[in-house]
């Protein structure tokens, strides 16, 4: 199995970062404990680093090029109304306007900001006079600072936003998961979806489909049919007989995959009653049954 694509967490504290050295300092002064996400402060910090990034582009390049095609593809890409901007910098153009107009205290508005974030670390810079490794960093800087519950993390060449806990994007049920899923990109796609939709509570019943999903399309690929979740069982049975697993852990596999069809049956296709403290566990096992899965493949691909 091709394992070049890793996701790497882009990771600031305060051993190299003297904002955040600063920060810690003077709450331990001054007894300040850790607050809560500060969203206003939030949209400021992210606004004021992708701004600075443009505006300070080299004086052997012209700005407005750059900030106008970065302005146009975002524009696009949110779907609002483009504009001609004639301004070399950022923070006079309609495309800024509206994004400092957003309420980020509002879920929808909440989620175009991170929207608009992840665009902003993706989007193609000509002559790349835009270092976005350090804007990648800096924006990390700025969503700790403001104590978000957001994590960039590099994917390959691609930067991806991740609205959940360091925990658990840590745990290897996850990281090992999207790492090694690029050979199945339906099922990267809903494991992913699920993740970063975690934190909406009138999406629970998305994040469970979503998880289901990407098992369902994972055994799809696997056994070249498209048979549903719960009619894999033979062909899994198979599946772990011939890769010589052992009889008990192979029955119980398939006993849980059994349970987590019925789970998802019973509790979101058919009721949307997910209980949010259900959720993690549900995340950690679906990781389970996928990383099992990927284990396998990988160990076939050695060469005995």
């Amino acid at each position: 199995m091709n394992n070049k694509s890793k996701i790497k967490e882009i990771k600031v504290t305060n051993k190299n970062s003297e904002f955040i050295r600063l920060q810690t300092s003077f709450n331990k002064r001054w007894n300040i404990e850790e607050k809560k996400e500060n969203k206003n402060q939030l949209k400021n910090r992210c606004l004021a680093v992708i701004c600075n990034s443009l505006n300070s582009i080299s004086e052997y390049c012209s700005r407005k090029p750059t900030i106008d095609k970065f302005c146009r593809d975002i524009e696009v890409l949110l779907g609002i109304p483009s504009s001609n901007n004639n301004w070399d910098n950022l923070n006079s153009t309609k495309l800024f306007k509206y994004i400092d107009s957003l309420d980020i205290n509002k879920d929808k508005d909440y989620n175009i900001f991170m929207y608009f974030l992840e665009l902003a670390l993706n989007h193609f810079y000509y002559g790349e006079y835009v270092n976005t490794n350090m804007l990648a960093k800096e924006l990390a800087e700025a969503l700790k600072l403001s104590n978000a519950n957001v994590i960039i993390c590099k994917n390959g060449d691609n930067y991806e936003l991740y609205p959940m806990d360091v925990e658990l994007l840590s745990n290897k049920l996850v990281v090992d998961v999207l790492s090694w899923l690029n050979e199945y990109p339906n099922t990267k796609a809903s494991f992913s979806k699920a993740l970063k939709i975690k934190k909406t509570p009138d999406k629970y019943r998305n994040i469970i489909d979503e998880l289901r999903l990407s098992i369902e399309f994972l055994f799809k690929q696997l056994f070249n049919n498209n048979k549903s979740l719960e009619n894999q069982k033979s062909n899994l049975g198979n599946y772990l007989k011939e890769n010589n697993v052992s009889t008990e852990i192979s029955n119980m596999y398939i006993k849980l995959i059994d349970l987590y069809a019925t789970y998802n049956n019973n509790t979101a296709k058919h009721n949307d009653n997910v209980n949010e403290i259900e959720i993690d566990y549900i995340i950690y096992l679906t990781g389970s049954f996928i990383r099992f899965i990927l284990l396998i493949e990988k160990n076939k691909s050695k060469i005995q």
